[in-house]
């Protein structure tokens, strides 16, 4: 695969720390900031107790630049190989 293509698709696979943030503050007690940044198990626990009975809404506040962090990582190694 050519490396421009590549990096290209490398890049749209990536998730923004920004959209997170945005998703976060308007759909964060529905968790759907951690369905789009993949942490499904989280996202469905958020969805039943509306955020982790807030707390874990407000933690998230501070996890969430890690959070993207640790994704884009994961696809920079997925096709790394």
């Amino acid at each position: 695969m050519d490396e421009k293509i590549r990096n290209k698709k490398i890049n749209n696979l990536k998730k923004s720390i920004l959209t997170a943030y945005i998703l976060w503050a308007f759909c964060g007690f529905f968790g759907i900031h951690r369905f789009y940044l993949g942490k499904n198990w989280t996202g469905f626990i958020y969805l039943l107790t509306g955020g982790f009975f807030v707390v874990g809404w407000l933690v998230d506040l501070l996890l969430i630049p890690n959070i993207v962090s640790e994704y884009n990582d994961t696809i920079d190694l997925d096709y790394s190989k």
